[in-house]
């Protein structure tokens, strides 16, 4: 083989080589955030994490109704998945897909919760116990907006205005403690 063949038969391997380029990603311009929060809760660990599992978390958010896609999704496990309605500014009402992506008790919840169009949000609550009755509870948020309207609302949590927000769960929390009756029937 000579050094003109030699040379026509490397190209030929390049030029193979870079038209094999595999699928491309395809990806969008649109907001993503983390925001995180801690506070406490005084209840020891196993107690506190009940407030952050669907179901007990209707123990003290006004308006939280998960519907369940099945029964065996209503016994918590990883990849239950259940729907919440929640009211528009418009007056209308839109409705939110969730999974639990991980259910370690008393320890972490994790959901992933999208509402489709505009937004898909991942959303860890630990829970660490402070001595025998008290719980600090660490609750991390991973936004990602879906669409022009789903990144004008990330556009609005701030850090300020995510640290209200779960301000007002510690606030419900508390009050629920003082009364002891569901927030919501």
């Amino acid at each position: 083989m000579n050094v003109r063949q030699t040379t026509i038969g490397l190209m030929c391997l390049v030029m193979r080589a870079s038209a094999f380029t595999g699928p491309t990603t395809e990806t969008t311009h649109h907001l993503r955030l983390e925001r995180e929060h801690t506070f406490s809760v005084a209840r020891p660990p196993a107690e506190a994490f009940r407030l952050f599992e669907p179901v007990g978390e209707k123990l003290w958010a006004e308006g939280w109704h998960p519907v369940f896609t099945s029964p065996s999704d209503a016994e918590l496990h990883d990849g239950s998945v259940f729907t919440v309605e929640c009211a528009t500014p418009q007056g209308g009402t839109l409705t939110s897909v969730w999974m639990v992506s991980r259910y370690d008790p008393p320890h972490a919840i994790e959901y992933r919760n999208v509402f489709p169009g505009v937004r898909a949000t991942q959303i860890v609550v630990r829970c660490e116990p402070v001595g025998t009755r008290q719980t600090r509870v660490v609750v991390h948020y991973v936004y990602h907006g879906l669409s022009e309207s789903g990144d004008q609302f990330l556009a609005t949590i701030t850090p300020e205005a995510f640290r209200t927000n779960l301000n007002g769960w510690d606030t419900a929390i508390r009050a629920w403690l003082g009364r002891g009756t569901p927030a919501t029937p």
